[in-house]
């Protein structure tokens, strides 16, 4: 079990990847692999980068284009444990399924309002029995599919607990009965059974220290925590499964600015904990 509030001094630094060391910019969002590798979007070059479980570079995926496994916005990753990758694109408003090779599968949903229809997804998530979960973000609900097929949709534009104003990530808790997902421009995040019955709410109102304000990544570790960016306070958040406050990994510690705005955050399996802040990610 990790202890979290040990965790004071980063461990490793990545800003760069690849043979010529292009620099990463703005990674914004986390994946892990069937293996433990590391997915990371790059947004200059509308990629996908990949390090293996040693946390070093393997490969990229993608490039900038419209579908058939290029890209114009990456804003959700999640992987399946066959390997195959589901990336959202906010501008294409859509999801593609991909080998881990980059190669292109088949493609999920159209811009629009309708169920099975996307405006600007975002993050998703998919649960051992192959049920897909999305952040259709600009619609302001979450859609289920399954076998690439719709299958239900919950939640509409608001402020009231079972509303959402910009959903932007979620997990799966690891007995994948409850959903936890960052509400962001509520500032909340909203705990759902996976049928999209709201159970709970939790924020900055619940006592912590720090302030929870514009989350955005979401991360359920295997010990049973949540790890959750808050974008405009400049940390992760570390929450017990009922929403009970644990602990902060700061970005700045002892007068060292360590990152800012942190949006995606990950555990891997041998514990370290990555998260994507500015232009880098920190290993901690």
């Amino acid at each position: 079990m990790c202890d979290y509030n040990k965790l004071k001094q980063e461990v490793k630094i990545i800003d760069k990847y690849g043979p010529a060391n292009k620099k990463l910019r703005n990674p914004y969002l986390l994946a892990k692999g069937p293996n433990n590798e590391l997915i990371v979007r790059d947004y200059s070059t509308k990629q996908l980068v990949v390090f293996d479980k040693h946390l070093q570079f393997s490969h990229v995926i993608g490039g900038a284009g419209s579908g058939n496994g290029k890209f114009l916005r990456i804003t959700g990753i999640a992987v399946d444990k066959k390997g195959y990758l589901y990336v959202a694109d906010s501008v294409l408003h859509y999801i593609q399924k991909l080998k881990l090779n980059g190669e292109f599968t088949s493609q999920l949903g159209i811009d629009g309002t309708a169920e099975g229809q996307f405006q600007s997804p975002y993050g998703v998530v998919l649960s051992q029995s192959e049920l897909l979960f999305v952040c259709d973000t600009g619609n302001n609900r979450i859609q289920v599919f399954q076998d690439g097929q719709f299958s239900y949709c919950f939640g509409k534009h608001g402020r009231k607990p079972g509303t959402f104003n910009t959903p932007y990530d979620l997990t799966l808790n690891n007995r994948e009965d409850q959903l936890f997902i960052t509400d962001s421009c509520n500032h909340r995040v909203q705990v759902f059974t996976t049928k999209g019955q709201f159970l709970a709410v939790f924020g900055d109102y619940t006592g912590v220290p720090f302030k929870l304000q514009d989350p955005v990544g979401i991360h359920y570790t295997p010990d049973g925590h949540l790890l959750i960016s808050s974008f405009s306070t400049h940390c992760v958040l570390v929450f017990a499964e009922d929403g009970k406050f644990t602990s902060a990994i700061e970005g700045t510690y002892q007068g060292k600015k360590r990152f800012s705005n942190p949006c995606g955050v990950v555990m891997m399996d041998k514990g370290q904990i990555v998260i994507a802040g500015g232009n880098q990610l920190i290993v901690f």
